[in-house]
C-alpha cells in the first residue's frame, strides 16, 4: 500500500549499524553473507537521508534476521534494534531532530513523525496511515510489509509463530511515541500480521495526552 521506491540508504545504515550492536559484527555479516548482500560489508551505505535501497533488498535482508536468529531470538533483538534505530536517527538527520524540537502539539508532532518515518521505510503516508483523534490512536496498514513479506508463506519458518512478529517496526513506532513522555503517553500494538495468514500488517499507537 503506498510503496514509494525502497528505504533511505541512511535507514538501512542504522540497520545494519544497530543489528551489528545487537549480534556483534559476525553476527551481522553471517545475515549479510546469507542474504547476498555481502557487498555492505566491506562497503556499507552511507549516511544519506534522500538515496535509497531496493525494497528487494530490505525485504532479504529481513528473512535472513529471522532465519539465522530463528523467531524468539528475532522478537527479542529486533525490537530493541527498531528502538536504536530511532534513537540514531535523531543524532544524524537534522531534518527529524528538526521535527522533534519543533512548537507543534504533542499529537500533531506525533503524526508528523509517524509520517516521517513511514516515507522513510518506502512507503506514501497519505496511503498507509490513518489517524483517528475521536479514538486517540493513529492505524498504520502495510500491506506490503517489508519485515515479514519474505517469510511469511514459509510454513517451515511460521508454523511455531502464536503471535504478531514484526519487532522492528513494533519498536520504531514505540520509540516514535515517547520523543515527550512528558506531554504524551502511547502504547504500540501489532494487531494483525501476515505470518499470521492476515492480508496485511496491523500496526495500532493508541495515545493520551497528559
Amino acid at each position: 500500500m503506498g510503496e514509494t521506491q525502497g528505504i533511505t540508504r541512511l535507514g538501512f545504515r542504522i540497520v545494519l549499524d544497530t543489528l551489528e550492536e545487537n549480534i556483534g559484527p559476525n553476527g551481522k555479516n553471517a545475515i549479510l553473507n546469507y542474504t547476498k548482500l555481502d557487498q555492505y560489508i566491506k562497503a556499507p551505505p552511507e549516511y544519506d537521508p534522500e538515496g535509497r535501497i531496493s525494497t528487494e533488498q530490505y525485504q532479504r535482508l529481513w528473512s535472513g534476521v529471522r532465519v539465522i536468529l530463528g523467531n524468539k531470538g528475532y522478537n527479542s533483538i529486533i525490537y530493541r534494534t527498531g528502538i536504536t534505530l530511532i534513537n540514531d536517527a535523531k543524532k544524524r538527520n537534522p531534518a527529524y531532530q528538526a521535527l522533534i524540537d519543533s512548537p507543534q502539539q504533542p499529537v500533531e508532532k506525533l503524526v508528523t513523525l509517524v509520517s516521517a518515518y513511514l516515507y522513510a521505510i518506502g512507503l506514501t503516508p497519505e496511503q498507509a496511515m490513518e489517524h483517528l483523534p475521536d479514538q486517540k490512536s493513529i492505524i498504520v496498514h502495510r500491506a506490503e510489509c517489508n519485515e515479514c513479506i519474505e517469510v511469511c508463506t514459509n510454513r517451515e519458518i511460521t508454523k511455531d509463530i502464536t503471535k504478531p512478529g514484526c519487532s522492528f517496526i513494533v519498536g520504531a513506532f514505540t520509540e516514535l511515541s515517547n520523543v515527550r513522555p512528558d506531554l504524551l503517553k502511547a502504547a504500540v500494538e501489532e494487531t494483525q500480521c501476515k505470518l499470521m495468514g492476515a492480508p496485511e500488517c496491523t500496526f495500532s499507537i493508541t495515545y493520551e495526552v497528559v
